[in-house]
Order: C-alpha cells, then sequence, then structure tokens
C-alpha cells in the first residue's frame, strides 16, 4: 500500500481481528515480550481495542492535500474531518445519528463509536486508520488492557474510551463483509482509491512495511519500557496520556523520547528529541527547540499543547 501511494495512487483496506487485542498508537511504549495482540500500528493517536466486533479501515494516501484537491491546504487538526467522511455518510445512510465533535472521536449520543488517527511518513505519504464498534465497545479496552499490558508500559489513559456505544446498541448488526461491501463506494468516491476487503497482513503497519516481517517487528520494538536511570513526567491530554522521559546529566538532557496518546509524523518527536539533546530544563530554551522543529513544513503534534511544559517538569 505504501508503494503504491508514493508512486501517486490511493488505497484502503477494510479489515477486522480474528481475535480481540489491542492497537497501540504509533508512539506509545510497549514490552518487547507483549502478547502479540497488543501491537503498535502506523498511526499515532490513543491506544484502542480491535477484534471482530471492531472493524477498521487503513487509508493510505499519496499526501495529505488528496483528501481536498480543491480549496486551501488542510491544516493537521482537519485531516480526521477529511478522513471520517465516507464513514459519516455510511452510518447516516443506515439511519445512525452519528456526531463528530472534532479530535478523533465519533460520538452517538455522546458515547463514543469510532476512532480515527493518521500519522505522516517522510516523504508525505498519509496514513489514517478508523476503528468503528459494530458489537465491541471502545470501552472494552480497559478490559483488555490490563491483561495485554499487566506492568503498565504503554503510558495509556484507558478511561478516556469509557463509555463506548455500538452500532448493535442502536439496532444496527450488520456483518462486517456487508459492512465494508457498503463502506466501499464512499471510499472510492470521495477519495478515488482502490479498496480491498480482507484481513490486515501481519499488522496494519503494512501500510509502511510492505509485510516484510523483520522490519515490523523491529517496529514493535521501538519505544519499549523507560530504561533505567531516566526521570520522567506525565499529564493528560486532548487524546489521553502524554509523557516525557529522559537521563539528566546536571541538569541537562539526554536520550528524550516523548510517548502517550499523540498524533504526529514520523519523524516530528525524534526531531524535538534531537534539537533538545543537551538542553537544560529551562522552560524558554525547551520553547525555542520546540518553535525550531514545528517550524518546519510536515511538522506538527496533535494531542497536547505544552510538550515544552511537561520536558521541563522531568525530574
Amino acid at each position: 500500500m505504501a508503494r503504491a501511494a508514493s508512486c501517486g495512487e490511493a488505497c484502503a483496506r477494510i479489515w477486522w481481528r480474528p481475535a480481540e487485542g489491542v492497537s497501540l498508537g504509533r508512539f506509545h511504549r510497549r514490552a518487547p515480550d507483549a502478547d502479540p495482540t497488543l501491537e503498535r500500528r502506523a498511526s499515532g493517536g490513543r491506544a484502542v481495542p480491535t477484534g471482530p466486533g471492531l472493524p477498521a479501515v487503513t487509508l493510505v494516501l499519496p499526501e495529505v492535500g488528496w483528501l481536498q484537491p480543491a480549496g486551501p491546504a488542510l491544516r493537521p487538526d482537519q485531516v480526521l474531518n477529511r478522513s471520517l467522511r465516507p464513514l459519516l455518510a455510511m452510518l447516516r445512510g443506515v439511519g445512525v445519528d452519528v456526531f463528530y465533535p472534532g479530535r478523533d472521536l465519533v460520538t452517538i449520543e455522546g458515547r463514543p463509536v469510532a476512532h480515527a488517527s493518521f500519522t505522516l511518513a517522510p516523504d508525505g505519504v498519509c496514513t489514517a486508520e478508523i476503528h468503528c464498534a459494530f458489537t465491541q465497545s471502545l470501552d472494552s479496552l480497559g478490559r483488555l488492557l490490563p491483561r495485554l499490558d499487566p506492568d503498565g508500559v504503554a503510558q495509556v489513559d484507558a478511561a478516556s474510551l469509557s463509555g463506548g456505544a455500538t452500532l448493535a446498541d442502536v439496532g444496527i448488526l450488520p456483518e462486517p463483509a456487508l459492512w465494508a461491501d457498503v463502506l466501499e463506494e464512499p471510499l472510492s468516491r470521495e477519495f478515488g482509491c482502490e479498496v480491498v476487503t480482507g484481513p490486515p497482513f501481519t499488522g496494519t503497519e503494512a501500510a509502511f512495511f510492505a509485510g516484510v516481517s523483520e522490519a515490523f517487528r523491529g517496529f514493535q520494538r521501538e519505544r519499549g519500557p523507560m530504561p533505567g536511570g531516566c526521570a520522567s513526567a506525565a499529564a493528560i491530554g486532548l487524546l489521553g496520556a502524554v509523557e516525557a522521559c529522559a537521563r539528566l546529566e546536571e541538569g541537562f538532557i539526554r536520550d528524550l523520547e516523548i510517548s502517550g496518546d499523540l498524533i504526529a509524523p514520523f519523524h516530528t518527536l525524534e526531531e524535538v528529541a534531537g534539537v533538545c539533546e543537551g538542553q537544560n530544563l529551562r522552560p524558554a530554551a525547551l520553547r525555542r527547540c520546540l518553535l525550531t522543529v514545528m517550524s518546519k513544513p510536515r511538522n506538527f503534534a496533535l494531542g497536547f499543547d505544552e510538550l515544552d511544559e511537561l520536558i521541563a517538569r522531568v525530574a
């Protein structure tokens, strides 16, 4: 899928997991020996449950501009709005009164029923992913995460998806395959993309790794448990929990890592870590570092607006 997108084609895969699990976002920590049903996906955002009752769409586009070819360029906070339009149209077309209040969740009467996330690769390829609760609620995260991550390696605000709804709650009980058939047309019409249905490869990250197993396993090993000798600070942001950790040498930052429920390009948080290396914890200095990174094209971080203040609290 990534190869097609880099060649100027848009692709979408509609899929569902045969067994329940949890999908971590791009920037969550994950134990290297974790249960394989606890996996890291390429797109960022919250940790969400997966399973046969939670069908998903992985959308891969050559660039963000594909979502809105006419008109002004999309801001990062507008990408999910555009990505969700086919799903919203499909659900409203079958009589479901869904609402998209912004950010990353779609709701029914204020209860989350779908989640969306996205990321950008260094070459600009955009991957968006949507999970929709048919018969398994998003709040099953609170039940699954303690079993799959008993040591709490992933910094996750599981309560952020509590009270979730399902389409079954409102009397809609389509089979995932039927849902795929209904969604294919609006996806194809809205984004001009080829749509395929079926199980993912070794994970939805195949959008980036083309099913290469070692590359996929390496991706899963990224952002492992917090290294010994590090200090950390955590806070709740717009999408959930965010953590900054680093080694401190006489008050100077070494090996900074930012993890948790964030949406950002593949490279942005690593660039933040790079410019903060060797800096002290003064907020003004850290603010200048963040500005250096975020002023570059394609760089952003959605979900937490005070990264400089969070890093300054590491002690």
